[in-house]
């Protein structure tokens, strides 16, 4: 694994999903995913060869929907993300250390003749299906249903910032847990552009107005949170959170086997915590904590008991200043150092979210088992909805898989 500083390259391009996706036909998604050809795509890009039977059934529903099988269609991965260190530090300018998650959304767009965009979500822990509809030339009041479908009609707004008028059927399949802490709205978002992005061919203008991928990224920033992004892209009423653009550049710029550290513009400070600890632990985890951490993975013979000891700092800092964590978030980071991880903390949104655990490649299945059978007996009314799981290396961010 690498451990790579974004700002070495602070103008890189836009990333191959928005420049040069791919494209194809709903038929032929499925004869591909049905032949093989699109498990070994995938493989080759470092994800789970057996994921392409959920572009599969993506693509099955948009013709079960009424879309003809010779429709041009899109398709994307676009995966949740790991917040390894930074909490909370991208809304004041601090670093993040990033990656993707081996879970997430993959997503096929089905090109229409209209301005319409319509979303066929599926949710496969719960089982739950779902259908939206936004028309993109709404003004910004009258595009907003309710529940999850509010992030895709966000991205309504590259209508009003970019002119676009064409419209496509989205279909969707999430494996990621709900209120994770994974970024599964800005996911979301995310996937609505990209798919956007391609039917109307939008690489052209976006170099011209976000000429780099950090100036994109920080733009769906903008997207979500209402903001303007410059005079001449100006901000909706926005979605969710008044928050930073970290999730997604971490969804968008991840990459394959890589940790990636990020700095952000500034934001807002979070209330109510007192100024001073806010400020003691964002300047521990942006400026001391993450350097250090940088530094230690770029060793050939990464020092581990020095790792482990900057992490568990981050967790305390955590729990004793930012103070946005629950009894479960305090607890399992503790409870994995317990077993064996080498490593161990809580991220994602306060009063909830995710931990992960660095562990040894030889123990990863039986640390696992032992992790989440001490959660369940620790915490019984939280195993219905707790979710463990493991991934090797971190998988590449948002791609076209055609």
């Amino acid at each position: 694994m690498m451990c790579g500083d974004a700002r070495e390259s602070p103008t890189s391009p836009l990333p191959a999903s928005v420049s040069a996706p791919g494209s194809t036909s709903v038929a032929a998604l499925i004869a591909d995913a049905d032949g093989g050809a699109l498990g070994e795509r995938l493989a080759a890009m470092g994800l789970d060869a057996s994921r392409s039977s959920s572009f599969a059934a993506a693509a099955a529903r948009l013709l079960a929907a009424g879309v003809a099988p010779e429709t041009r269609a899109t398709a994307f991965w676009v995966p949740g993300r790991i917040e390894v260190l930074g909490k909370h530090t991208d809304y004041a300018g601090g670093r993040s250390l990033l990656c993707a998650v081996n879970r997430g959304f993959s997503v096929v767009a089905a090109d229409r003749d209209d301005a319409i965009l319509r979303v066929f979500a599926s949710f496969e822990l719960t089982g739950e299906a779902d259908v939206a509809e936004v028309a993109l030339a709404a003004a910004p009041e009258a595009a907003s249903p309710a529940g999850w479908a509010v992030y895709p009609a966000a991205v309504s707004r590259l209508a009003r910032n970019f002119g676009i008028r064409g419209g496509v059927d989205l279909a969707l399949s999430c494996d990621l847990p709900e209120a994770s802490g994974m970024s599964s709205s800005s996911a979301v978002v995310i996937a609505t552009f990209l798919c956007l992005s391609a039917r109307n061919r939008l690489s052209a203008q976006l170099r011209a107005r976000l000429p780099t991928a950090e100036a994109l990224c920080h733009y769906l920033g903008c997207v979500e949170n209402g903001q303007d992004c410059g005079h001449e892209l100006p901000g909706d009423a926005g979605v969710g959170t008044f928050g930073g653009s970290e999730d997604h550049t971490a969804i968008l710029l991840s990459r394959r086997a890589e940790l990636r550290v990020y700095a952000f513009c500034p934001t807002a400070l979070e209330a109510p915590l007192p100024l001073h600890k806010r400020y003691e632990q964002f300047h521990a985890e942006s400026e001391v904590l993450i350097p250090a951490v940088r530094g230690a993975l770029s060793q050939r013979e990464v020092p581990l008991p020095t790792l482990a000891s900057l992490v568990d700092r981050s967790q305390a800092l955590t729990a004793s200043h930012l103070r946005n964590t629950l009894e479960e978030t305090e607890w399992l980071p503790a409870a994995a150092r317990r077993l064996g991880a080498v490593a161990a903390s809580a991220f994602g949104a306060g009063f909830g979210g995710s931990v992960w655990a660095l562990v040894e490649a030889g123990r990863a299945r039986e640390i696992l088992a032992e992790w989440s059978r001490a959660y369940a007996e620790e915490y019984p009314h939280r195993q219905a909805h707790a979710r463990f799981f493991a991934m090797e290396s971190p998988p590449p961010g948002a791609c076209s898989v055609v």
